[in-house]
């Protein structure tokens, strides 16, 4: 029975022995008030184990031209050599209309003749439109017979086209001329530029024509009802 007794006085020496020395080495209690009144918080001896010491900066995520690496532009704010590459590859930028030609565009499309047609050609360097002709209150067989058939052009027509419920439409219907029996080279540089007419007009569908028998008033307007 003594043994027991000192074996069980031993293990409770040891064990508030170890109490006291913990109190001993951990920072003493600090008394914060609140609103629910007096609370003590022992502070945390190891303060980065519970992330309240400010974490290292990390590293930011790269957002908009840093993700797509855009190339930067030049301190005059012109475009870069890569950007110039980038516009000429998908056709954005090309002289295709000179101003002479834009001015007798701008007026021809505000006409409302019952048939007006604005006749179109390469310049002599292959790449520039010119205007060939223009025709106010002409039928399209009409200007069928003054056209050559054998030299391929643009023809833009402007129409008047009565509708079913009273309204009245002149729509734009651009007709790319081939001639089976023109010349091949020619045919071949105009069939590259129909694209770039079409940017540079606005244009919307371009419909081929090899034939000048086939423009006729009824082909003009089935056009229009397949480009809509």
């Amino acid at each position: 029975l003594f043994l027991g007794v000192e074996r069980r006085t031993w293990s409770y020496t040891c064990y508030w022995g170890r109490l006291d020395r913990e109190e001993k080495q951990s920072p003493p209690a600090t008394r914060q008030i609140s609103a629910q009144g007096p609370q003590y918080r022992r502070p945390n001896p190891h303060p980065s184990a519970c992330g309240s010491a400010p974490s290292a900066p990390t590293q930011s995520r790269p957002t908009g031209c840093e993700q797509r690496r855009c190339p930067p532009r030049s301190p005059t704010g012109a475009p870069s050599s890569w950007e110039k590459a980038k516009g000429a590859g998908n056709g954005a930028e090309m002289s295709t209309m000179t101003p002479e030609v834009k001015s007798v565009w701008m007026k021809f499309r505000r006409s409302n003749s019952d048939a007006a047609a604005l006749v179109l050609k390469l310049g002599g360097d292959n790449e520039t439109v010119e205007v060939d002709g223009e025709v106010r209150e002409m039928s399209p067989e009409d200007l069928a017979e003054e056209m050559s058939d054998s030299n391929p052009r643009w023809i833009i027509w402007i129409v008047k086209i009565p509708r079913d419920d009273g309204r009245v439409q002149y729509p734009l219907i651009p007709i790319y001329f081939s001639p089976e029996a023109g010349n091949d080279r020619s045919k071949m540089l105009y069939s590259s530029q129909t694209t770039k007419v079409a940017q540079a007009f606005d244009l919307g569908k371009i419909h081929p024509l090899h034939d000048l028998d086939d423009m006729t008033f009824d082909a003009l307007k089935e056009m229009h009802i397949s480009s809509v």
